[in-house]
Parts: C-alpha cells; sequence; structure tokens
C-alpha cells in the first residue's frame, strides 16, 4: 500500500474527493506538503501528452509527478503554497488585477504548450483546477494527460463566473470583464482577440495602441534642390473610424507618404512601410482583423499596396488582391486591410 494511503487511514491528511471523468480527484494537504491527486488505470502505451506533462518547463502549468500505486498511474500535482480560485473567489471580490492575470496565465500556458504539443483538451480552466500564487500575483494552470476537456466552454463557463463575482466598485475589472465575456460569447477564446483586447489594457508605454504609434503623420519635408512633391496619402472612411470590436480606440485616421519616397519615417530605413496589428509595424492598425503583419505600402505615383499573407486580406476598391502581388492605387481608390477602409488622397504641391 501507498504511504499517502496508509497516512490517509491514519487519519493524517485533511483530504476530499472527486470523480472527474475516468479519473479520481482526491485532495492530499497538511502543515508540510499539499497535493491533488488525478489518477487512471494503468494503460500500456504512455501518450505524448503524458511525456510532455511530465517533462515540460512551462512556468504556468502546476507541476506534476507520476507515481504508480494500486495499478494506477497516480499523477501528483504540487500546490503547496498556492489557493485554489474557487476557495479564492469565494472569499474576495475580483479586482482588475487578479481578472487580467488570470487571462494573461492561462494565454501564456497555451501557447508555451504548442511547442510541447499539449492541446486545448489537456487543458482543465476549471475554477478548482486554477491556483493562485498571491504573492507572485500570478496563476498556475492544470493540465492532464487525458484529452477530455472542453476548453471553450469551460473558458466561458470560468468568464460567467467571474462576471457574478467581480468587484463592481472597480471600474477598471467591470470594463475588462465585460469586454472580454463579449469577445469569448461571440468569438470563443481566440488568441489573437483575447491578447490583442489584453493588450487595450496593459501599462501606458506597453500598449500598442498609442497615439503616437498609430497615426502616421509627416509634417516636415526635406527641401533638396527645392523640388516640389505631391504627397498621397490614405485618409480613413467614416465607418472604419472605430474598431467595432473593441470600441477603446480609433484608427490611424491619416496615413501619409511622399510621392517620391524621399522621406522615410522616423526610424525607418526602409522605403517601403509595413501595416498591420503589431506594434512592430511602421503604420500601426489597431484592429482585432488586421493581422499581426498584413500589407506593405509605398509611394509612387499613387500608393502601391501588396498583401503580405494577411488572413482576412487586403482589398482594393473591393477586389481582393492576392498575396505578395503589388497594385497601384490611383486617388480616390479604396484601400481595404481586412475590414479597414481607406481612400487614396493627394496633397498638392508640397515644397
Amino acid at each position: 500500500m501507498s504511504k499517502w494511503c496508509i497516512a490517509l487511514l491514519n487519519g493524517n491528511f485533511d483530504t476530499s474527493w472527486e470523480v472527474f471523468g475516468i479519473c479520481e480527484r482526491i485532495d492530499i494537504k497538511d502543515s508540510r506538503l499539499s497535493y491533488f491527486v488525478l489518477s487512471e488505470d494503468i494503460h500500456e502505451n504512455e501518450t505524448i501528452a503524458e511525456k510532455m506533462l511530465l517533462n515540460n518547463n512551462i512556468d504556468e502549468l502546476i507541476s506534476v509527478e507520476l507515481r504508480f500505486e494500486d495499478n494506477k498511474k497516480c499523477f501528483y500535482y504540487d500546490t503547496l503554497g498556492m489557493k485554489s480560485v474557487s476557495d479564492y473567489i469565494n472569499k474576495e471580490m475580483l479586482d482588475f488585477t487578479f481578472l487580467y492575470k488570470i487571462y494573461d496565465g492561462i494565454m501564456k500556458s497555451i501557447i508555451k504548450g504548442e511547442a510541447y504539443f499539449i492541446r486545448e483538451e489537456n487543458y482543465m480552466v476549471r475554477p478548482e483546477y486554477i491556483y493562485w500564487l498571491k504573492k507572485e500575483e500570478r496563476i498556475k494552470v492544470c493540465c492532464i494527460p487525458w484529452g477530455q476537456c472542453d476548453f471553450q466552454k469551460d473558458v466561458l463557463e470560468l468568464t460567467e463566473l467571474f462576471l457574478k463575482k467581480t468587484d463592481h466598485k472597480d471600474d477598471k475589472a467591470v470594463k475588462f470583464i465585460y469586454g472580454m465575456y463579449d469577445i469569448i460569447m461571440n468569438d470563443g477564446f481566440v488568441y489573437d482577440s483575447i491578447k490583442l483586447y489584453m493588450d487595450e489594457f496593459a501599462d501606458d508605454e506597453e500598449s500598442i495602441y498609442e497615439k503616437e504609434d498609430s497615426v502616421i503623420q509627416k509634417e516636415s519635408y526635406n527641401n533638396k534642390n527645392n523640388i516640389s512633391y505631391n504627397a498621397y496619402g490614405l485618409i480613413a472612411c467614416d465607418e472604419s473610424k472605430l474598431d467595432r470590436k473593441l470600441e477603446i480606440r480609433t484608427i490611424p485616421d491619416e496615413i501619409w507618404l511622399d510621392v517620391n519616397n524621399e522621406f522615410d519615417l522616423e526610424g525607418c530605413d526602409s522605403k517601403e512601410y509595413t501595416v498591420g496589428r503589431s506594434k512592430k509595424n511602421d503604420i500601426v492598425i489597431p484592429c482585432i482583423h488586421v493581422s499581426r503583419n498584413h500589407a506593405t505600402i509605398h509611394a509612387e505615383n499613387g500608393i502601391v499596396v501588396t498583401d503580405i499573407g494577411s488572413s482576412n486580406g487586403t482589398y482594393v476598391n473591393g477586389k481582393k488582391i492576392s498575396t505578395n502581388v503589388t497594385v497601384n492605387c490611383r486617388e480616390n481608390d479604396v484601400v481595404t486591410f481586412a475590414d479597414i477602409r481607406y481612400k487614396v488622397v493627394k496633397k498638392k504641391n508640397c515644397v
């Protein structure tokens, strides 16, 4: 008989258990240790998920150890010094920091897990299987070797629970959780959408929506040889001035480029400017449907547009352009990045 089974019989541990699918959960806790144990009958084949679960360095996952006891595989999840989210929310109202860290931890665990071939259905995102480290203000998620979880359903139910437990005196927390619920309810837990939404609530210096990064303007021109230029640009169409999904920040209203490409944006070495959702682009359009790296543009007797493999496409006058094919756009043409529309305009006699 295993040591912990003997301890149970002797009454040394405060324990509880529940049945989950084909495995049984047992909680073991005293002043020196804290585990919950999930077990199943021993099978001949070891799964890839099991191997990856036992051999990874993902900080956001609860550490687990495999032991063989009574013809069962017993997975010991070490929860010493942690409190389950279920226990936490029974005693505390949820502030913005807690809510943000929960979704941040889930995001990081899922993304890092991809490198270990751990799939969504291996993640237990129920409140009793997510643990909060209060001092470090972060979470650890339970990952199981059996692909039995309905991740999208569980994360929606988790969000619905948070709606009820959020401190409504914390305006930022309320705004955050209701926006998160709206996204998950309509689109599911889509990583690009969630990450983009969460960036709205990051520290100001980390936000990809800063006006100075988003609105590209060139106020002064290099007057080489006293040459006169015609500057071409893109003006946002009225119906595209607000990202309808986020409804928080406006997209760039004006994007100006010089026709002869003599004047690059400050800090850019290339005469070709990248457009996309990522902060790393020369021109940032902070909208969910715009890809991280969506297109490139440069000025050449108009605006030359090239789609660089975006998910939702780049359009000229309503017609989708092929990937890596350059299209020259003239004055009054409409260029659309996903669902964000701009009209090509020309500013005359810029000297």
